[in-house]
C-alpha cells in the first residue's frame, strides 16, 4: 500500500496534540494502520524534538519538593517559610518561568508537515470521539 502524503499546516502545539492522539491509537491492530501511525509518529517526533520532554531543571524540581514538604507540614509558619524559600531561590524560579515562556513561543510557531492520512476504513468500530478529535487532521 503506497500512500500519498497530505500537507497539514498548523501550530506546533496542535501537532503536539496530534502526536498524543497517535500514541492513544498505537495499540490498534492492522498492518496498514500501524505503518501509517509509525510513520506519522516519526515525522512528528522529529519536528517536535525538544518540546515533548520540556523538563524543569533539577534545581527547580528540588525546590518544588522542598516547598511541598513545607506546605504538608501544616506548621503555623509554613506559608512564610515557602515564601522565604521562593525569595531565596528567585533565580531558579525565574529561569523556569523563562523556559516556560520559550516553550510557549515555540508551540505557537506555525509549520507545514507532510503526513500520511488515515482512512476511516482502517479505524476500528469502537474508536471514541476523544481520540477522533486528536487525530481528525489525518482522517479521510
Amino acid at each position: 500500500m503506497v500512500l500519498e502524503t497530505i500537507k497539514v499546516k498548523d501550530k506546533k502545539g496542535n501537532f503536539l496534540n496530534l502526536l498524543r492522539g497517535l500514541f492513544k491509537i498505537i495499540h490498534y491492530k492492522g498492518k496498514d494502520l500501524s505503518f501509517i501511525i509509525a510513520d506519522n509518529l516519526l515525522i512528528l517526533q522529529k519536528e517536535l524534538d525538544g518540546l515533548i520532554f520540556d523538563d524543569p531543571s533539577e534545581d527547580y524540581k528540588l525546590l518544588v519538593m522542598k516547598a511541598q514538604e513545607i506546605a504538608k507540614s501544616e506548621d503555623d509558619d509554613a506559608q512564610d517559610r515557602v515564601k522565604q524559600l521562593e525569595a531565596d531561590n528567585a533565580d531558579i524560579i525565574a529561569n523556569r518561568e523563562k523556559q516556560l515562556e520559550e516553550t510557549k513561543a515555540k508551540l505557537d510557531i506555525e509549520v507545514e508537515l507532510e503526513l500520511y492520512p488515515i482512512s476511516k476504513d482502517l479505524l476500528p468500530e469502537d474508536i471514541d470521539a476523544e481520540i477522533l478529535l486528536h487525530i481528525k487532521q489525518l482522517v479521510e
